[in-house]
């Protein structure tokens, strides 16, 4: 018979991604001995009990294992060892820890007093802290909300809450950036929920919807380091133009367009993260191979149906794999067709909120089965794909809606809480419609510029834009404005 185990994770020595990361990977390598089921977000934490140390890199897994408590802890202390945990003072530094919270609903404590007093055995479960520990009950909360410690009798929901309710909140959620390949770059962590961040969109296409020219490698180089100069957190390469009745690109094609931008913009000394713009597994491949650490997939890596020149059943799975195997970030958007943007707008009587958490949710619910980590999915709901012009008005207006619990006071939890959010409304044809003129992309930029004020009231924690330096100056007032308290 599996057993269902909780197991918490920190890390506050060296790199503390790459050190979970691997640690995670060596138990997904033993799958005779363990089975990752789950995956928390990722938050940093101040050191608890000794101070004077680094602060810590914190999340949660579900396991399933055959091995007995001893025999599964004999098994994490050996994964300890292989990532280099070496033994300090209790509760102090470490590469890495692997702590048992929960195995199933059993209480097991093989401590006793041995002959000269002191105290033998070192396994109590549930562990003994637990409720005292933010670092651990938040990840918790993630995956096992509703889960009942079997001797307080109260779910991590309850723990939690109690715990906050006389402490302060001491954890930010961050969103890892892996290092590039071939560079001496170390992960970038992004804290969630200070700040807005900005993503620019750099086309490497020659028919993009919001280019006056056609690109050259040559010239989206130039663009992403100006945007870069002008205050973009991440840049946003695509070959492949997602406009209506934009010409069918070959992947040889697509990877051809933005390898060499992606690879110009590294050699050029660009640090800071770099998304691929794609939903085909060959292109990502070779982009990440090229610099690239992130990964926006208008079709939430369910392919696309009318990409009709490619689309298979494997390629779905295919897409997962790859991702899964990178570790990197993901935008999951959510569409009806990214190639077909203008169809499928009816959302029927539940309406457009409830149906994007309902598909898109789907959709991440799958990434999370196939082992893609919880930290690394981005949720973007795809404004302007199968949304008409008031649907996509309110998806702006309840955006914060989207990864909050059920709007409808139900028990059907949304499978999308606590995602971070991304916002692509740059230069979108709905603002255009709105304003009651003709209008091209480039004159849409004040009504951008509206729409991403009103994005950061709703929480979004970042902002995918063309022009950087007047929409950067609207969200850094914006910031200010509401996001007055620490969220997690």
């Amino acid at each position: 018979m599996d057993h269902i185990v909780a197991v918490a994770i920190g890390s506050n020595v060296g790199n503390r991604y790459d050190n979970i990361e691997s640690a995670l990977r060596y138990l997904e390598a033993n799958t005779d001995v363990v089975k990752i089921c789950d995956t928390s977000f990722l938050y940093e934490s101040e050191p608890m009990y000794v101070l004077e140390q680094d602060r810590f890199l914190n999340c949660a897994i579900l396991i399933e294992t055959r091995l007995k408590p001893l025999e599964l802890l004999a098994f994490l202390k050996q994964t300890e060892d292989i990532i280099g945990r070496t033994k300090t003072i209790r509760n102090g530094p470490r590469a890495v820890d692997l702590d048992i919270i929960f195995y199933d609903d059993l209480t097991f404590d093989n401590r006793k007093l041995s002959t000269d007093g002191s105290i033998e055995g070192e396994l109590i479960i549930p562990h003994f802290r637990v409720h005292e520990r933010e670092f651990v009950l938040r990840p918790l909360m993630d995956i096992i909300p509703e889960f009942t410690h079997p001797l307080l009798k109260e779910t991590v929901r309850v723990m939690y809450r109690n715990l906050m309710d006389s402490n302060p909140s001491t954890l930010n959620k961050v969103l890892p950036f892996p290092s590039p390949r071939h560079t001496s770059i170390g992960p970038i962590l992004w804290p969630l929920a200070h700040k807005t961040y900005l993503m620019a969109a750099i086309n490497a296409t020659p028919d993009s919807f919001s280019l006056t020219k056609p690109s050259t490698k040559e010239s989206a180089i130039e663009e992403g380091m100006l945007a870069v100069e002008h205050g973009a957190d991440i840049l946003d390469v695509g070959g492949y133009s997602t406009r209506p009745n934009a010409t069918l690109v070959s992947a040889e094609e697509e990877t051809n367009r933005v390898v060499p931008v992606i690879r110009g913009l590294r050699q050029s000394g660009l640090v800071l993260p770099i998304s691929v713009d794609t939903f085909r597994p060959i292109v990502l491949r070779a982009a990440v191979e090229a610099g690239a650490n992130c990964l926006n997939d208008v079709a939430a890596l369910s392919g696309d149906e009318s990409d009709t020149t490619e689309m298979d059943n494997n390629r779905c799975e295919e897409m997962k794999t790859t991702v899964r195997e990178l570790g990197i970030p993901i935008i999951m958007m959510h569409s009806r067709g990214a190639l077909n943007a203008s169809r499928h707008k009816n959302y029927g009587p539940e309406g457009i909120l409830q149906g994007v958490k309902n598909e898109l949710g789907g959709k991440v619910t799958s990434a999370l089965q196939s082992g893609i980590r919880r930290w690394n999915l981005i949720i973007d709901p795809g404004f302007g794909f199968s949304k008409t012009v008031d649907g996509n008005l309110e998806l702006l207006r309840r955006f914060r809606d989207i990864t909050s619990s059920d709007v409808n006071g139900g028990d059907i939890r949304n499978p999308l809480i606590g995602f971070p959010t991304l916002a692509g409304i740059s230069r979108k044809s709905f603002l255009g419609n709105l304003l009651q003129r003709e209008t091209t992309p480039q004159d849409r930029e004040w009504a951008t510029g509206a729409a991403a004020i009103a994005a950061v009231q709703q929480g979004a924690d970042i902002v995918r834009i063309h022009r950087v330096p007047e929409i950067r100056d609207m969200v850094r007032i914006a910031d200010r404005v509401w996001r007055v308290c620490k969220k997690i």
